[in-house]
């Protein structure tokens, strides 16, 4: 149970680091920096791909082979979305088609599991077992994050007065933030229902041991 938490966490910390690194490091050079924002892409990747695995997890904690399955699909898609990060011409000036559509694509996938599981168990413990509402909010944050990076507001507003602090990329990494945080309070809320109204026994849980 606690790999969950661990897969998550780390994924975290590679998303944030990858992304501080060219942050850092995107004035050093043009092949640098286009070396760092391919690794930064394909942090945010992984910190996708993570995001489904406690959730799932939680979600088809009696149910092992629906979680086997939505783990694997989610891992060959995350890793299809890494190789185009790596591999894929990210210069191209249709930018929502190169570099936002991709990751949205992946995210809003995590709605395929979530009809299903409505159709397994009722709402409200379908929410309490796997902390739903709290993704629900991730995901709000995650929206409006990208709703000011998509529109450049408030730079666009009132040019040259957030060069330095309050641009949209700013705001943008603040909601990424309070999306991760969001996401993991759901992990535990999760967890603590899971083992306080236990579904099944130890033989029949997500492990299959």
């Amino acid at each position: 149970d606690r790999a969950v938490f661990h897969v998550y966490l780390t994924a975290c910390a590679a998303c944030f680091g990858l992304s501080a690194a060219y942050h850092t490091l995107l004035c050093h050079s043009r092949e640098l920096a286009d070396l760092w924002i391919r690794l930064d892409y394909v942090g945010i990747s992984l910190l996708i791909m993570a995001s489904f695995v406690p959730g799932l997890y939680m979600g088809f904690y009696c149910e092992p082979w629906l979680l086997r399955g939505y783990l694997g699909a989610i891992f060959v898609m995350g890793a299809f979305n890494s190789y185009l990060s790596l591999y894929g011409k990210m210069e191209s000036k249709d930018w929502l088609k190169s570099r936002l559509l991709p990751f949205l694509a992946l995210s809003l996938s995590a709605f395929i599991p979530i009809f299903h599981a409505v159709l397994l168990f009722p709402y409200d413990q379908l929410q309490k077992q796997s902390g739903l509402n709290y993704y629900y909010l991730e995901g709000a944050c995650m929206l409006t994050g990208v709703a000011f990076l998509v529109s450049r507001f408030p730079e666009c507003w009132l040019p040259g007065r957030f060069d330095i602090w309050g641009c949209s990329h700013q705001i943008f990494h603040c909601f990424v933030v309070l999306g991760a945080l969001s996401h993991f309070v759901g992990i535990l809320s999760g967890y603590d229902y899971n083992y306080t109204h236990p579904r099944c026994g130890p033989r029949h849980t997500a492990t299959g041991l």
